[in-house]
Formats: C-alpha cells, structure tokens, sequence
C-alpha cells in the first residue's frame, strides 16, 4: 500500500464502531436515516427523549427548540471527508448543554501507520498556538493509539480546543478516529471524561455486523 499522504480516504470495506458507553449523555447522531424516518423526526425523538429524561417539567416548545439545535448540528457535523458517524454529548438535566459532537471517521487503511495517526490526530497541526499535547492511548478493544489535545484560532481571533483520538486495526483494515472540537473551552474539558470513556468502550466489529 502506497505510503502517500495525498491519498483521497475512502470508508472501510470491513470495519464499523460499535459503541458501549453511557447511553444516558449519548445522542446517536447517523449520517443517513433508515426509511420511514428522517432528520426532522429523528432529532424530533431525541429532543423529546432528552426532555423526558430530565426531571423537570417540559412543553412542547422547549422540544421543538432543542430539536432545531439538534438538526443544526447534524448539518454542522456531516462535512464532506470528515466523519461517518456520530454522537452527540448532552449530559442532563437543564439547563440544555451546548450540544458537543464526537465525529467517527472509519476509513481503510491508508500509508503508514505512524505517519497516518500522527495525521488523524493532527500531531503537526500548522494552525495550531502552541503544539499539541499528543500522547499515546490504549484501550482493551482497539489497542495502541494516540491521542491529540490543541488549542487554534479562529479567524476572528477567537480560541477553539480539538481533542481527536486514532487508532488502526489490521484485522478489520480500518483506521478509526474519534474528533470532538468546541470554542467553549470549559465545556470541551467538562466532557473530556465522557469522551474518553466512549473511546475505551469502543470496538470493531464487521461492516456486514451493523444494524
């Protein structure tokens, strides 16, 4: 396999995430919706879902108002080469959490594997402040991989944070990467200990396995 960087990754052929963490601060967040269903019903449900498991009283306009946010970020998350999957972090109860998304890249594998999770995990971020912290991780079900933490600008001047994660399986030639970025600072490091869990409950399982 060719080791060049400019390579165009395409989604894995064997490998899919199956996901084992705390449903209680996860909206699962597809990238297509099955028939019968669609992205107004689908953050619709989710929203009432996330209400009801609050404990506090609610009508339907705080429902149709955190469905909206929900489609929003759905819009915001599914960019072109990104990601194939997601979720979304939402911890009750109110007041409503900005809405955090962890996006999941699944993609074959592609050029080295150092080079390439350096890559995902952009280790060598030109846009980054300062450089990343970068660090290695691993967990039962994906083995060794990395984890990346930095902090950039947007154009306005204004900072952002990045936490991704990468790991690679040659069983199921598939390179995994887990992404989550927020300008909220604060809100970024509050749901570290979420995102990290979701990382280490995740594993592989074949393409051909998925619901």
């Amino acid at each position: 396999m060719s080791d060049r960087a400019d390579q165009v990754p395409v989604m894995s052929r064997e490998g899919w995430p199956a996901f084992a963490s705390q449903r209680a601060v996860w909206i699962p967040c597809p990238a297509s919706f099955p028939a019968g269903t669609d992205q107004e019903s689908w953050a619709r449900r989710y929203a009432a879902k996330w209400w009801a498991g609050s404990g506090q009283d609610y009508d339907d306009r705080q429902v149709a108002g955190l469905a909206k946010i929900l489609s929003d970020v759905h819009d915001l998350t599914f960019r072109p080469g990104t990601c194939h999957v997601a979720l979304i972090h939402m911890p009750p109860p109110p007041p409503v959490p900005q809405p955090l998304p962890v996006a999941v890249g699944v993609w074959q594998l592609q050029g080295g594997r150092e080079a390439r999770l350096r890559e995902l995990v952009s280790a060598d971020a030109p846009t980054a402040i300062e450089p990343p912290v970068v660090e290695e991780m691993s967990t039962e079900a994906l083995g060794p991989g990395l984890r990346s933490l930095r902090y950039a600008r947007f154009d306005d001047g204004s900072l952002y944070g990045v936490v991704n994660y990468a790991f690679r399986s040659e069983e199921f030639q598939t390179d995994l990467r887990f992404s989550a970025s927020c300008p909220d600072l604060s809100r970024l490091q509050a749901a570290m200990p979420d995102i990290d869990e979701l990382v280490r409950t995740t594993r592989l399982r074949r393409r051909d396995q998925r619901r």
